[in-house]
């Protein structure tokens, strides 16, 4: 590099570790029920692992010649730590329980002595050391940097995350586990208080602890004739053990009501369960006694209008049998109805009061990206619940109110004690409110309740759970934000530092000096990934009530701030003319180029940036390093870390990145050469990138994450002589960077899957081969699918129209099976031709073995005269390779099976990556 010189190198910039990192960022979320504590707080989306972050801030402050030794003793890994995770992994696959585990406990669980907290201080290359994350989010990277005793600087827009760091970051280090114990003390006087006023408003049987009641939504079944009231629901399962479903809800006629009983039904046959299939289906509900279908439509419009009603219909309690409590499930009976009646009387007693204290959520729910609860009738955001939820979350929070005024009145404590204990309060409310709304739902498969945002959207619920606040409620919460609170003070250790915490837009940091910073390390919006604002409003409407005398600066908007927001929100730019897709693109851009000028602004000469930034799309790449680049940084190093869980079912469904990037950047100190794309800087890319898709295949890295992890390579060879032009005297953009990458990979990868057998692959099969290899799953996005087919030599509207080998669905492509490329008329099993085309001849295949056998696969691949074609074998047992395995995909993949038996079955028989061809098939 040209200004080493200038620019002392560190760790990062030379080497990183970022296999071990990787293998702890999957122990880290490898066990839902113990996750560091900072992520049972309070919900926010996207957290980074914290083992990364500590990577991240470690790599980029310690020397370039730091010992490997020591920075694996600071990051608390264990001996052999890669063998033993590919051990694990390979037994995993198996199906089989491995004889060896790991010796230490997870990294991030561990802290770090006050001498090796010395050790770091004297080999960083920066003296009195400032770092600072100003998009910090759920507080994941300042959370490593205060545990590290830095001196640390947060920055965050959002008014909720805000509170998140106080309560993460800020009071764990100023009030130690003195504050847990008064957190406990006046949350148990609340929760006395509460239980006392809702008790007559929850029907409980003798000796029969209620925790859940499951409704369902209903609407009146719009055939005249009919009109019921129909439930709606996917399904009537309330107990799955060992994917065997254990006990449901059976509908049982009708009552005087024109509503269906309901009786609960434990070990059903296989002829009760198909007997009550579930009534919601897509949007689309069927009336379980006309059969008349009930269109989304219809659903919305009863809705909007008020009429969509609900109906519970089981209640989930627990009884003691010896030391044991057991869970049972029982059909709601009239006093639990009239429980629940009660309780919309004592609201409707208690409405006007509170409406005088303002401490009803009415703010309207905004249009945006997601406007589902507009469409299904909960256009304010107190409709997000039922009236017995609604009625137990306002008598909790006036107890709140009481309790702050009380505290404040009689000076117990100093204000900012107070305001701790307020905001803990608060958090644990928020938790409650999560998983007591009406977009919940009942999860069979382990009998507990999906919290609202268990999913990052606001998709309706046509069933859903509700919590009995007098078995478990508000105590639950305040348990669970006490553990959280003990687990941040005992993570943060006793060297802690205070950080300081600012709310201001990543693009007008005001309160920070021009050059103040020593290091940035930062986790951005990644482009339209998550609505943060949008979904936030959930809890914003809430704290606003409560906290804002607290926080007077944090909460004096309605809503939170989606203007400044950086993130490519579409639903902002409706109807402004031109695409809307394309200004919120130039939005996001223009947002992020100006946080990284700031970012440039008070980063020292020296100062590094490291950014953690992941995203399946082109666009958010080059948007991201067009904005860094414009900004005045170029990038010096990356690294790919395998953040995300191994074999994970959610993974393999969303064809999700697993794969986080860390982009290391540095100011650019003076004008480079100016360089040719065709000429200089395009062979530097494709030398660059060609090596380290060679290093991260054999590191394990694959699929569409080798795609991403050799973005940064390219970026950083591209950024090294920003701006580039080509030989028209154009500027180039980065994108044209990373799609050179992605042709190198695609060469690279497709030479390995073929193992280097020489054989012809025309363009239509080899996009099919690459597109299982690189994505993994049927649906994938379409701007993806387009760009590998022009990487691969072919036009996607080819694919679609001519091959009718993908459909395009909203932003996706799915790839179409062989049967209904049949029905479509592709190709035709009555008059095989395949064109030329491998996977034409191998759809054909299929489709004949499945329907006579071997004899039909022979006469078919006879009279397409492949019998004797190398390239179709070879063909076949590649494309066998590529698919996803059958017991790790959770989806119809036949193929898979069928080729299987097919090459089984045939004379030249393979053993197939990953395992036997019998392991595969049934």
């Amino acid at each position: 590099m040209e200004n080493d010189e200038e620019h002392p190198r560190v760790l990062i910039e030379e080497w990183f570790p970022f296999e071990e990192i990787g293998i702890e960022c999957r122990r880290e979320r490898g066990m839902s029920s113990a996750l560091p504590p900072l992520n049972y707080l309070h919900v926010w989306w996207a957290r980074r692992p914290i083992i990364a972050s500590k990577a991240a801030i470690l790599g980029s402050i310690l020397k370039s010649d730091f010992s490997r030794k020591d920075f694996y003793k600071i990051m608390k890994f264990e001996k052999n730590l890669t063998e033993t995770y590919k051990k694990l992994i390979s037994f995993k696959k198996l199906g089989k329980r491995s004889p060896i585990g790991y010796i230490k406990p997870r990294s991030f669980t561990q802290n770090n002595t006050s001498k090796e907290l010395e050790l770091i201080k004297h080999q960083s290359i920066f003296k009195n050391l400032k770092i600072m994350d100003t998009m910090a989010g759920g507080g994941s990277i300042p959370f490593e940097a205060i545990s590290l005793n830095l001196n640390t600087i947060v920055n965050e827009l959002n008014p909720v995350a805000v509170i998140i760091l106080y309560a993460t970051l800020y009071f764990p280090v100023k009030f130690g586990l003195p504050l847990m114990d008064d957190i406990l003390k006046y949350g148990n006087k609340i929760i006395n208080n509460v239980k006392e006023k809702l008790k007559h408003h929850y029907f409980w049987k003798d000796n029969q602890r209620n925790f859940q009641y499951i409704w369902v939504r209903t609407v009146i079944c719009p055939d005249p004739n009919c009109s019921i009231k129909v439930p709606l629901t996917p399904f009537w399962d309330l107990e799955r053990k060992n994917k065997k479903i254990t006990t449901i809800v059976k509908k049982n006629g009708l009552n005087s009501n024109s509503e269906y009983k309901f009786s609960i039904i434990n070990n059903p046959t296989q002829d009760i369960i198909r007997a009550n299939e579930g009534t919601m289906k897509k949007g689309v509900g069927t009336c379980p006694k006309c059969g008349n279908s009930i269109k989304s439509e219809y659903i919305k419009q009863e809705a909007q209008e008020g009429r969509l009603g609900h109906q519970i219909i089981a209640v989930i309690y627990k009884i003691d049998e010896g030391k044991k409590k057991i869970r049972k499930y029982r059909a709601p009976s009239k006093k639990d109805i009239d429980s629940f009646l009660s309780a919309e009387t004592k609201l409707k007693e208690k409405w006007d009061d509170w409406l005088k204290l303002n401490i009803i959520p009415l703010e309207n729910f905004p249009k945006g990206s997601d406007n589902r609860p507009i469409n299904y009738g909960m256009e304010k955001w107190h409709k997000f619940f039922n009236n017995r939820q609604l009625l137990a979350h306002l008598t909790i929070l006036e107890e709140i109110i009481i309790l702050k005024e009380d505290l404040l009145q009689k000076n117990t404590y100093n204000k900012e004690y107070i305001k701790a204990i307020i905001t803990y309060l608060q958090i644990a409310f928020d938790k409650l409110i999560d998983r007591n709304s009406i977009q919940t739902r009942w999860v069979p498969s382990y009998q507990r309740i999906a919290n609202t945002f268990a999913r990052h959207d606001f998709s309706f619920k046509s069933s859903y759970a509700e919590m009995d606040i007098i078995g478990k409620g508000y105590d639950w919460t305040i348990e669970n934000v006490c553990k959280a609170y003990k687990g941040l003070v005992d993570l943060l250790g006793n060297f802690g530092s205070i950080p300081t915490i600012f709310n201001s837009p990543a693009q007008n940091l005001k309160d920070i000096n021009n050059e103040e910073v020593d290091i940035i390390v930062v986790d951005p919006p990644y482009y339209n990934n998550v609505m943060y604002a949008e979904l936030s409003d959930f809890f914003y409407v809430w704290m606003k009530i409560s906290l804002n005398d607290l926080y007077p600066s944090l909460f004096n908007l309605k809503l939170t701030d989606k203007d400044n927001e950086a993130v490519a929100n579409a639903s902002r730019f409706e109807g402004m003319g031109g695409s809307k897709t394309k200004l919120a693109k130039n939005d996001y851009e223009a947002k992020m180029e100006k946080s990284f000028k700031e970012m440039n602004r008070i980063l020292q000469k020296h100062g590094i940036l490291t950014i953690m930034f992941t995203h399946k799309a082109t666009d958010a790449w080059d948007t991201l390093a067009m904005s860094l680049m414009e900004a005045g940084f170029e990038i010096t190093a990356s690294w790919p870390v395998h953040t995300e869980a191994q074999l994970s079912l959610h993974i393999a469904k969303k064809n999700s990145v697993k794969t986080t990037i860390f982009l290391v950047c540095r100011k650019r100190l003076k004008k480079r050469e100016e360089l040719w794309w065709e000429d200089d800087v395009l062979p530097s890319i494709k030398k660059a990138v060609t090596k380290k898709a060679k290093e991260f295949r054999e590191s394990g890295i694959d699929g569409v994450d080798l795609f991403i992890s050799c973005f940064g390579p390219a970026l950083k060879e591209f950024s090294k002589s920003y701006p580039v032009k080509n030989i028209a005297g154009d500027i180039v953009r980065a994108e044209e960077a990373i799609e050179a990458a992605r042709k190198i990979v695609i060469d690279i990868t497709l030479q390995d899957i073929i193992k280097g057998k020489s054989y012809n692959i025309d363009s239509v099969s080899k996009f099919y081969l690459t597109a299982w290899h690189f994505f993994k799953a049927r649906i994938f996005p379409f701007d993806e699918a387009r760009r590998l087919a022009l990487s691969v030599g072919i036009n996607i509207d080819d694919l679609k129209t001519s091959n009718k080998l993908l459909n395009k669905k909203g932003s996706d492509v799915i790839l179409i099976q062989p049967k209904e490329r049949e029905k479509k008329g592709a190709i035709d099993i009555e008059n095989p031709k395949d064109n030329g085309i491998l996977i034409n001849a191998v759809h054909l295949a299929i489709l004949a073995y499945e329907t006579g056998g071997q004899k039909a696969f022979e006469n078919i691949i006879e009279k397409l005269r492949r019998n004797t074609d190398k390239s179709f074998r070879l063909y076949m047992e590649t494309l066998f390779n590529v698919l996803p395995d059958v017991k790790d995909l959770a989806t119809n993949l036949p193929e898979k099976k069928i080729l299987g038996e097919i090459l089984m079955t045939t004379e030249e028989k393979i053993t197939p990556k990953g395992g036997k061809i019998t392991d595969f098939i049934d």
